[in-house]
Order: C-alpha cells, then sequence, then structure tokens
C-alpha cells in the first residue's frame, strides 16, 4: 500500500491525472475480488480514501465516482 501511495502520489505531483484515474480505478475494481479479510478491506478502502481526500478527488473524478458506487460513500468523508 505505501509504495502505491507513493507512486500514485509521483503521478500527480507530475500532473499525469488521466493515468493517476486510470490506475485507481483498476485498482478498485481489484479490491473487492482479493479475498481479504473484512477487516483488512476495511484498512484499504480507508487508506484509499485518505489518498483521494481533499482536491485529489477533482483530479481522479472516475475512480471517486467508481469509489462511491463500490463502497457506498463518497470519497473524503467517514
Amino acid at each position: 500500500m505505501v509504495t502505491h501511495f507513493r507512486w500514485i502520489e509521483r503521478l500527480l505531483s507530475t500532473g499525469h491525472t488521466e493515468l493517476t484515474d486510470t490506475w485507481l480505478l483498476a485498482y478498485l475494481e481489484f479490491l473487492p475480488h482479493t479475498g481479504a479479510l473484512p477487516e483488512r478491506q476495511r484498512r484499504d478502502i480507508d487508506f484509499w480514501r485518505g489518498l483521494m481526500a481533499g482536491d485529489r478527488r477533482q483530479q481522479v473524478p472516475r475512480s471517486a465516482t467508481r469509489f462511491a458506487e463500490l463502497f457506498g460513500t463518497e470519497v473524503g468523508t467517514r
């Protein structure tokens, strides 16, 4: 997760918002199918939510929308 977080941060800081949105969307599609225990999956979801807090949500609109569809909550809310 930390490596993924740093990579996403790097993509956003260099202006690669479309690529970032594509990778985050792929990750979100994968997350429900990991077979992880519920508490691990919840931590991953919370981590992702924290990653996308604030202005970042506008930079990755497709994955922010999909997050809400999959997990019934908007990014940036707890």
